[in-house]
């Protein structure tokens, strides 16, 4: 018999388990999660529904009243399994300029929640403590830098906001995680492009330029491949099969990193074996 504890998440940063919900409703019941072939498993919420939907999709898709209370997104990736080969919750770096907002730990909170319903564990880079207490500006420095590797490293892939910041192009302490956990092989997921090509962006913001004639004001070349970014940016994206998001919303609009997150668990299943 398939078991099965769902957290239903409500617009907040905390899910609640919906044990009794579901055993009310569907006769599912118990507070442990069973696979078909027997497996147990102890954990609870989304990445447990995700594990045992991807074992046992039919006979759960197949009752009708799960389907009221299951959120709608699992039973659409129902074959998928965002699970790293050990069975743990894939992690998440979440890397943009979101640290510099005016509610950085409040996006953060709600960027975890969001990745949660996913299956993924979101790792924020003010997560880190860092005690600056006794500590310059350089040695602070030095000490974010060092605890936001250290954050990747643990990671299996990353989600990049790379909206244009400060200027036209992504946030340049962002370009570098990009760059750091794509040489280790990791997948990389970008959003929050505006939509306009880079070219486009650098006339609009008064640079010089000219569709036709691309150089700036000291003549010197602006890139021109009808990209939304540098080449070196948008194709590491590219390179794992899928494009950069792009996002039309205000910076607060997480809209577009919902869709990153959904993408990312559609696609991660099918580049278990490196970039497509």
């Amino acid at each position: 018999m398939l078991r099965a504890v769902v957290d239903i998440y409500e617009k907040t940063a905390k899910c609640v388990t919906g044990a009794c919900e579901i055993e009310a409703a569907t006769g599912l019941g118990e507070d442990t999660v069973q696979s078909g072939g027997g497996r147990k498993f102890t954990h609870t919420g989304a990445a447990a529904v995700r594990e045992v939907v991807a074992r046992d999709a039919g006979a759960l898709c197949q009752n009708q009243a799960a389907r009221q209370v299951v959120p709608q997104h699992v039973f659409e990736l129902r074959e998928l399994c965002p699970l790293s080969e050990k069975g743990a919750r894939l992690k998440v770096y979440l890397a943009g300029p979101d640290v510099f907002f005016p509610n950085p730990q409040e996006v953060g909170l709600k960027k975890k929640s969001i990745c949660a319903e996913y299956g993924f564990e979101g790792l924020f880079p003010l997560d880190n403590e860092i005690s600056a207490s006794n500590l310059g500006k350089s040695e602070t420095a030095q000490a974010i830098f060092e605890a936001n590797c250290d954050l990747m490293d643990t990671a299996d892939f990353i989600i990049a906001n790379m909206m244009p910041f400060r200027g036209v192009s992504t946030d340049a302490g962002t370009a570098f995680e990009v760059g750091y956990m794509y040489a280790q092989g990791k997948p990389v997921f970008g959003y929050g492009a505006d939509g306009l090509a880079y070219l486009e962006r650098v006339i609009k913001a008064d640079l010089g330029g000219e569709i036709g004639t691309p150089n700036d004001r000291q003549g010197m070349h602006i890139e021109d491949f009808g990209l939304t970014d540098n080449l070196m940016l948008v194709c590491a994206v590219r390179r794992y099969g899928h494009d950069v998001i792009n996002s039309q919303g205000e910076w607060s609009d997480l809209s577009a990193f919902r869709k990153c997150v959904r993408l990312a668990a559609e696609r991660l299943p099918l580049l278990r074996g490196g970039p497509s």
